[in-house]
């Protein structure tokens, strides 16, 4: 008897710990797929620690330089590796890291034990080229966000393919499984006028997509990346060369201007795409008149018509133009709308923001292009609009040794907010300069912040938080490679910092 009870008892142990392998086994494939979230060994209190990437991308074309600025506000242990780049995790606690090298690769940067930020600061020389046969490239620079998450699609509103204007889609697949995208074009009517391109993206490569080779040439096309398996991270980088497009006068609809006014400076616009649509967006920055100019750029993937309104928020009392309410942007297509400096109490605003509102609840996407030409500015920019304010933002450095850096605010609400910086450089702590503390955002207005570049230094990431929701991006000028570059803040949640 004895045997017996103890062969049942060794069977019965054999089997639940069978079972509680194979439950453990099928909890993990059942896991869901979280882009961005991987699963690893820890080595503090399980209830602490988490791993999360951020998506970075490559920066290609010869005489390319990159940077990645990543930052958490915490100061409790965090340790960043940036795969496949640094092999030994890098300590960041509440600091900045300011990375640097392997240009040409996508990066995925993974945190552990709190949320980080990061974002890519690149530069173009001037008449770098590719590949043999290619023609050269004007020089520029731009910054992006990195992605914390993969979408099955992208909509990227502002684009073109004609004379001088070289467009390129960079889609990126972190995952060990291939996807496969397509990539669709939406012009002003709401008809396809171009072909769909499809592309297969191989395991943890990117691919990139040149506009101007798969498509005609057109002034104004949305793209929209859609993927049928996996999912992906879409920027788009476009290269302009004054003087070649004066051929085409069709090209006021993307720049905001008539073909008899000077001409648009050379650059480079790098921005991330959008994974969703909404119903607002929010730009801090926008500006007309001498030196500047804005283009808002709208695109409308829903099956029916869209109406939008434009307000234009500024320190002075701006007087909202008729032409910006009402604005039609088709079913699948896009609308570019030029922006004119309004009237004020006094004179015309010449900076200003805008707040992109759909008044029929038909969701659509909003990017702005903005050039400037004056004594501290030149060249252009483009950003994705905030589909929403905040209280606290991560804003990026915008470029790697400004000449020019600021800060710039945007209240969209009724109460006025007050505002503090913080700015976190290469590892160290956080310092509070005195005289951005405590300043005041006044309701339905916007503000400018300089933020102190000093030629040579490496900026930092900065830290605002704010008594009321507001939306706030960064622009800075590179003067190594004589443009300008703009970057949209990313929210934090409240208690993040």
């Amino acid at each position: 008897m004895r045997k017996g009870h103890l062969k049942e008892a060794l069977f019965f142990g054999l089997a639940l710990s069978l079972a509680g392998a194979g439950l453990a086994v099928d909890l993990q494939s059942r896991r869901p797929a979280s882009a961005g979230v991987e699963v690893a060994a820890s080595t503090g209190p399980p209830a602490r620690f988490h791993e999360r990437s951020v998506f970075c991308p490559p920066a290609r074309g010869r005489g390319a330089s990159r940077a990645l600025s990543v930052h958490t506000p915490r100061s409790n242990g965090i340790r960043v590796t940036a795969r496949p780049w640094i092999g030994d995790p890098a300590p960041v606690d509440g600091k900045m890291l300011w990375l640097t090298g392997a240009r040409r690769r996508a990066v995925n940067v993974v945190g552990s034990g709190s949320r980080i930020t990061a974002a890519s600061v690149v530069g173009w020389g001037t008449n770098h080229r590719e590949g043999p046969g290619e023609a050269g490239a004007p020089g520029g620079a731009g910054a992006s966000g990195c992605s914390s998450l993969a979408s099955d699609r992208w909509y990227l509103p502002l684009g073109a393919s004609s004379a001088g204007w070289d467009e390129r889609i960079t889609i990126l697949n972190p995952f060990p499984d291939a996807a496969v995208a397509r990539v669709q074009f939406a012009a002003g009517g709401g008809v396809e006028l171009q072909d769909p391109h499809e592309v297969a993206i191989p395991a943890r490569t990117s691919t990139r997509v040149e506009i101007n080779r798969v498509t005609l040439p057109d002034p104004s096309l949305a793209a929209a990346v859609t993927v049928s398996r996996g999912r992906v991270v879409a920027w788009k980088t476009i290269f302009h060369r004054p003087g070649i497009e004066r051929s085409s006068h069709r090209l006021g609809r993307l720049r905001g201007r008539s073909s008899r006014t000077e001409p648009v400076p050379a650059g480079s616009l790098f921005s991330l795409g959008a994974p969703a649509t909404s119903t607002r967006w929010y730009f801090p920055e926008a500006g007309a008149g001498p030196g500047r100019s804005t283009t808002l750029a709208l695109m409308n993937p829903a099956t029916r018509p869209a109406t939008v309104t434009i307000s234009l928020l500024g320190r002075k009392a701006i007087v909202q133009p008729p032409r910006l309410i009402g604005v039609a942007v088709p079913a699948g297509g896009s609308a570019f709308v030029p922006l004119r400096a309004p009237g004020a109490r006094r004179g015309r605003a010449r900076t200003f923001g805008a707040v992109v509102a759909s008044t029929d609840d038909v969701p659509v996407v909003a990017e702005r292009l903005m050039s400037y030409s004056t004594a501290e500015l030149e060249g252009v920019a483009s950003e994705v609009g905030a589909p929403a304010p905040a209280r606290r933002w991560s804003l990026p450095p915008a470029a790697a040794r400004p000449a020019a850096d600021d800060i710039i605010v945007l209240n969209p609400g009724s109460q006025d907010a007050v505002v503090d910086l913080t700015v976190f450089r290469p590892s160290r702590r956080g310092l509070a300069p005195p005289r951005r503390q405590g300043l005041v955002v006044e309701g339905g207005s916007r503000g400018t912040i300089a933020v102190g570049a000093r030629r040579g230094r490496r900026p930092g990431v900065v830290l605002l938080r704010s008594s009321a929701p507001v939306v706030a991006e960064r622009r800075a000028y590179s003067p190594d490679h004589g443009d300008v570059a703009s970057i949209m803040g990313q929210p934090l949640p409240l208690g993040a910092d």
